[in-house]
């Protein structure tokens, strides 16, 4: 699976087609995950888990399928649809705006795994603050479902056009939705938005279920995981910009 040090990355695991107990592994995952997000209260209701193996998972912008796939295809994932217990699992940020032809599954999928993965314990689950989690909350702040529908049709409709004739189509844009920086914002960067995604980040917030950076010892070193790049420049304040001897 797509482990990351230092920063994250989409997920590009080739999964076998689910067979025998792993299809009923995936159903379970999904139900659970399903459950959660009908009563948000089951958040934390994961089972006690006794962690012995570290992973991390990058970028899990994909469609909850995929995703449950992606922990089955790797022996992360128990048979009754939540992680196995011996797993410590550090998801890398950017839960949400996976690029599907159908806008409704990436809108409602993006819940579903943030939701589960947050029903574990924090012990067993870390979670890292990407970008577009942020911006569910930043950016995004004060959008409704609604208007970022709209936005979203007019963002694609420029995105249509030859880039020599955008020019009054992006005035037009802005005028109209000057809380948006850009027409790519609705149309790609952040096409799945919703209400819900905002509201379920907010939640988390409020419980501390999100970092900003994790540690965690890989073939014997200790290693930093955060969601996005640390440059040279960083490294030479914290005086860590050489590896030791």
């Amino acid at each position: 699976m797509g482990g990351a040090i230092a920063a994250g990355g989409a997920i590009a695991v080739a999964a076998s087609p689910p067979t025998g107990n792993t299809a009923e592994m995936l159903a379970a995952a999904l139900a659970r995950a399903d459950a959660i997000v009908r009563d948000p209260s089951i958040l934390g209701a994961a089972p006690p888990a006794a962690p012995s193996r570290a992973v991390a998972i990058g970028d899990p912008q994909a469609t909850a399928a995929r995703f449950f796939e992606v922990l089955a295809a790797h022996d992360l994932l128990g048979a009754d649809g939540w992680l196995a217990p011996h797993v410590r699992l550090t998801s890398m940020g950017d839960h949400f705006d996976i690029d599907v032809a159908d806008r409704a599954i990436g809108q409602g999928d993006g819940v579903r795994i943030l939701a589960w993965l947050a029903a574990h314990a924090p012990a067993q689950v870390t979670l890292l603050f990407g970008n577009h989690d942020a911006a569910r909350v930043m950016e995004l702040a004060h959008v409704s479902d609604a208007r970022f529908t709209e936005a979203a049709a007019l963002g694609r409709a420029i995105d249509a056009l030859p880039k020599r004739d955008r020019g009054p189509a992006t005035a037009e844009f802005r005028a109209r939705f000057p809380e948006l920086a850009t027409p790519g914002y609705a149309a790609r960067d952040y096409n799945a938005f919703t209400e819900a995604q905002r509201a379920l980040v907010q939640r988390l917030l409020v419980r501390g279920r999100f970092a900003l950076a994790t540690t965690a010892r890989v073939r014997g070193r200790q290693a930093l995981f955060t969601h996005a790049g640390v440059t040279r420049d960083q490294l030479a304040l914290l005086d860590a910009d050489r590896a030791p001897a």
